[in-house]
Parts: structure tokens; sequence; C-alpha cells
């Protein structure tokens, strides 16, 4: 799936809040993320007294969202290509894959039209997003796609870009378009994917999940997936979600699994922990093994990275995955960008008005379990379900599936 402090990543260690039944600090979620930091929210306790959940309906609802997409459901008019194009991408940073994914499939696409595609790196801070984005359009990009990247980190590279004429816009980052930030930007729907995994660890459990959130408020999609598998735990009254535990990117290397287990030993109770996003569920999955705790807890997060559908397909450690096509949101956003360049409103999803997810074509989501695992454990696309290459890749006058 979240916000440094302004102007810096923050590092600085706090002391561990300790999670019994959640935690008691309501200062709450839309504190800064920072490495170290307590949990951010109180949790809630289950209720033995509450009305049973309706396990049978959860699991109904799971196996829908295992089916994944059966149609379809982006554009279908042909868009005027732009000749001369520099395009240049900006992940949050090369490290974070799911910063990376969406703006290399957009970059593989702008190759194939012929445009001059560069890569700059945002390096995991506010200060280097900026500043890869200063570089970019220094470097004379007509086009600028960011993978990840809060508005709020590049406002100098956003107005440099404005004083240019410099098109910036953002794909996973979960933001409206602004005069004075991103044209447009393109997501999932970020919220259904923590719903996913959220009822599969309810369904899972029988009612009966203890649930322990990490939280990286850097990345608003992220906070939404967040929020949203917590909301799918709540309304199990049996079972429990407690307090977040506050995270950044520059947490996964090293820090990230070792507080993950100092909880869990502390916390028998816990058997569930949701990582959000692949990368940080990456970081949690060998800490958890290493400290003997597999067979105890299972990790939940979104992407439909390969790694990590590797772990659930195989029941290691991670047995629930929601996965979003970032192949598909590429060729949306250079969809749009073209629109944009030929003087043409950006292309409207059918009967979506939310401005954060009207422009993003219905990005295609899945549900992974080890029940249901993956038929191959690539990257996670659903071009093999719906054909959506074959629909898309004409509208830009391509032939071929773009291998």
């Amino acid at each position: 799936m979240r916000r440094f402090r302004a102007g810096a990543c923050a590092l600085a260690a706090v002391s561990l809040f300790a999670v019994g039944c959640g935690g008691n600090d309501d200062s709450s979620s839309s504190s800064s993320g920072s490495s170290g930091s307590s949990s951010s929210s109180s949790g809630s306790s289950a209720d033995p007294g509450a009305p049973a959940t309706d396990i049978a309906a959860v699991k109904a609802r799971v196996a829908e969202y295992e089916k994944g997409p059966t149609a379809y459901q982006g554009p279908t008019d042909k868009v005027p290509v732009a000749k001369r194009i520099k395009l240049a991408w900006v992940p949050c940073s090369q490290a974070v894959r799911g910063c990376v994914r969406p703006v290399e499939e957009a970059g593989k696409l702008a190759k194939e039209l012929g445009w001059d595609v560069k890569s700059y790196d945002g390096k995991g801070t506010p200060k280097d997003n900026n500043s890869a984005v200063e570089q970019a359009v220094a470097g004379g990009a007509d086009v600028v796609l960011t993978g990840g990247v809060d508005p709020s980190f590049i406002a100098g590279g956003l107005k440099s870009a404005k004083d240019k004429g410099v098109l910036v816009a953002s794909l996973s980052q979960y933001v409206p378009p602004a005069p004075d930030g991103y044209k447009f930007d393109i997501g999932a729907d970020y919220k259904k994917l923590g719903n996913m995994i959220g009822d599969w660890a309810v369904a899972d459990s029988d009612g009966k999940a203890v649930l322990l959130p990490f939280r990286d408020n850097s990345f608003k999609s992220a906070v939404a997936v967040t929020e949203g598998t917590e909301d799918a735990v709540r309304a199990c009254k049996t079972c429990q979600v407690l307090g977040e535990q506050l995270f950044v990117a520059t947490d996964l290397g090293s820090r990230l699994g070792p507080r993950a287990v100092d909880i869990l030993r502390k916390n028998p109770d816990i058997n569930y922990v949701l990582g959000t996003y692949d990368p940080a569920a990456t970081a949690l999955v060998p800490a958890i093994a290493n400290a003997g705790l597999k067979g105890k807890v299972k990790v939940i997060a979104s992407l439909g990275n390969e790694q990590n559908l590797n772990y659930v397909k195989s029941g290691n450690i991670q047995e629930a995955d929601s996965g979003f096509d970032n192949a598909y949101m590429g060729y949306m956003a250079i969809y749009q960008v073209n629109r944009l360049l030929a003087k043409q409103p950006l292309w409207e999803t059918p009967g979506v008005a939310d401005p954060v997810s009207k422009y993003s074509g219905n990005v295609p989501l899945r549900l992974f379990t080890t029940d249901n695992p993956p038929a191959t454990t690539k990257d996670y696309t659903a071009d093999d379900a719906i054909h959506w290459k074959a629909k898309m890749r004409p509208l830009f006058g391509l032939s071929g599936d773009g291998t």
C-alpha cells in the first residue's frame, strides 16, 4: 500500500508502544509515519456478547474476490498518439517495487510509441523525490510520471514543471487532480483491496482474527489499504484490531522485521499481521520464519508482486495477497497523457464520480490465497483473464502483446 514527516524521512527512534489489546494512544491515524513510531490509533477489542458475524457471507465475498475480473471495463476510443515526446518516470524509490512497477510499465509502452524515456530514482525521501522531479524537468522532459510520490513532497518540482509547461501525473498515490499538482492519478480501488484481505482473515480464522496492522503514511494508497483491511476485520464483532504500528519505506531493510517479531513475542494472541503492501510483507516473512513463529501467525498484504505470490502459493507465512494490475495502470496513464497532449479531456470511468478514481479505468483486482493460489507467480496481471492488451493496444495503433 503513510506520510514521511514534512521535508524529511524521519528516522528518529521512538520507544515501541506495548501492544496489549491494541494500545490506548488515540493520537491517531492522522499522525505522521516515522520509523519506530508507536501505535497510531487505539485498537478494537473483540466483543463476545455481540451478535455472531455471518461467516458464511464473508466466505462468499472472499470466493468472489478470488475469481478476479471477468470483463474489460476500460476505454475503447482510439487516442491521437503524440510524437517526439520525452517521458521521465520517477518512482518514490527504485528499491520499492510497488512504486516502480506502474511507472516502469508506462515507460515500456512509451518506448513502443517511439518516445524518449528516462527514469530518475526518488530514493525514498521527500527531498530526493523532489530533486528527481526537478532533474527530470531540467533534463527537458515533456511529461513526468511519478510512482507512489506524495505531491506535497515535490512542491518545488511541480512548480518548475508548471513554469515550463511540463505535464506531471501520478500513478498509485490515490490523490485527485489539482491546479498546482498532478493532472491525474491512476490507481486501484485501494480500500476494496484492503477489504479483500481483511475479509479473508475473518473467514480464514472463522471470526477469531487478531490483527496487528503496520501502516506507512507516506502513500495515501497504502493508507486506504490499511483502513479497508481494518474496516473488514472490525466488522467481525468477535475479531480484534490492535493499534497501528507506523513505519516508513526505509525501515524495510532492517528495522521492520525485528519490530514485528518483538511485538509478536509479547502478544501471542496475534494471528494476522498486515504488512499493507508487498515489500513490507517481504521484510516480515523471513523475520517471522527466523523467529520460529511460522504456523502461529499469517501475513497479509496487497500488490501482487511475484515474490509475494510465491509466498502465498507455497503457504510460506504470507497466505493472502490482494493484487492489482500495474501494467494496466501504466497503459491507462499513457492513454490519459496522450489525450491531454491532444487537448482532449481525460477519459472518465463510467459510473465513477470520485475525482481520485474517475480517471483510472477500473484497474483489475484479484485476491490470491493459499487455498486458491495463482496459476503463475509472476507479477499479477489480469490480461490472461480479460485480454485487456488486445483491447487497449489498438487504441495506440499497436499490435501484438507488447512482450
